[in-house]
């Protein structure tokens, strides 16, 4: 099943990650007009990058971020591949125990940073710098929000 989902519509490809263990991320090429969406490939994650719920891309950069369902979670760097090459995963960082469950994200590629939310009550806001070129995310610090602001689910 997929749980998440990005997209880079300038180039016509959509990434989809599983609810699987390990994860799997699936290249999608979009189809132009009337055409049908075909497989492209797909990159199996490493063992304990489980449960892909979230998903943040950065298309100027080439690289898309994607946080486990997993305790402590997990954010991994996949690079999107050019043109019909698969996906490749380049690194990942494990968060701080506690800081479980990714079920949101959101990037700033600008500035190259992302943020994952937690499903966990109460929630927990991660910040996480990208990493330049092939370089792994790095976990740069968190809050904690109040007891009712909980489980950062993203729709």
């Amino acid at each position: 099943m997929f749980t998440s989902a990005v997209i880079d519509p300038a180039e016509g490809y959509a990434y989809f990650g599983t609810d699987t263990s390990p994860g799997i991320v699936v290249k999608v090429a979009l189809g132009a007009g009337n055409n049908l969406p075909t497989r492209v490939g797909m990159i199996i994650l490493d063992t304990g990058e489980d449960s892909l719920v979230s998903a943040a891309i950065d298309t100027s950069a080439g690289y898309a971020y994607f946080g486990t369902d997993t305790s402590p979670g997990i954010v991994v760097k996949v690079a999107l591949g050019s043109g019909s090459n698969p996906p490749t995963r380049v690194g990942a960082v494990t968060l701080n125990a506690g800081e479980n469950s990714l079920y949101s994200a959101v990037i700033d590629s600008g500035a190259d940073y992302a943020w994952f939310g937690t499903g966990t009550d109460p929630g927990i806001v991660v910040k996480i710098a990208l990493g330049a070129g092939n370089n792994p995310p790095t976990r740069i610090g968190a809050v904690t929000l109040d007891s009712a602001e909980n489980s950062l689910f993203q729709q």
